[in-house]
């Protein structure tokens, strides 16, 4: 997802550094422009539904209370409560809402997702590239991840439209995988481009 890793991408660094469904309001209400989008209160994440996830995860990303649950979609638990454990995670989650925070008073307005195109299940194959991809995303935390660690199930190729903090639409991909006692993760990348990235990784490539 190109709109979130271009907001989200200084909040990444700090972890180096130490079915389809239904729409809902925002936390506020609505976006800017009336576009309705889930409040951010993490429940999607558990819930059955791919698409509520992504606008969910969306709109957390764009809320300056959203840090938490944002972190919660993007690494696996065993990782979030290492971080949580050590202390870590509340003054991540503090600078990421500060910095959507500044972003939100220079927008003119929320960006949302305004409908998905797309939201077909992913293939064995992906699904394996996703345990990989989400595997290693909990080793930037934690020095040793046990296989049962990270347990991908089920997940879903999506294409959806989106509107930017200046009114411009335009489309974005993402996979959205279904983690065993973990709840729904972002992958921001299609199925096809996951696939190939984490084949690359393996070839060391």
């Amino acid at each position: 997802m190109k709109r979130i890793t271009a907001l989200t991408a200084v909040c990444m660094c700090m972890i180096s550094a130490v079915s389809c469904g239904s729409k809902d309001s925002s936390s506020s209400g609505s976006s800017s422009q009336g576009y309705e989008t889930p409040a951010v209160t993490g429940d999607m994440r558990s819930g059955d539904s791919a698409e509520d996830a992504i606008r969910e995860l969306y709109a957390a990303t764009y809320s300056p209370e959203g840090g938490l649950v944002w972190y919660e979609y993007m690494y696996p638990m065993t990782a979030i409560n290492v971080l949580k454990d050590s202390g870590d995670l509340d003054n991540m989650v503090s600078i990421y809402n500060n910095n959507v925070a500044q972003f939100a008073s220079d927008a003119k307005q929320l960006p949302a997702v305004t409908d998905i195109t797309k939201c077909e299940p992913m293939s064995e194959e992906a699904l394996a590239a996703a345990d990989v991809y989400l595997t290693e995303q909990a080793k930037q935390v934690i020095s040793k991840v046990e296989d049962s660690d990270v347990v991908i199930t089920k997940g879903f190729d999506m294409t959806f439209s989106i509107v930017d903090e200046n009114g411009e639409a335009s489309d974005d991909l993402a996979c959205m995988v279904w983690a065993e006692n973990d709840g729904w993760k972002y992958i921001g990348a299609s199925e096809e481009s996951l696939t190939a990235m984490v084949s690359a990784y393996q070839s060391g490539t």
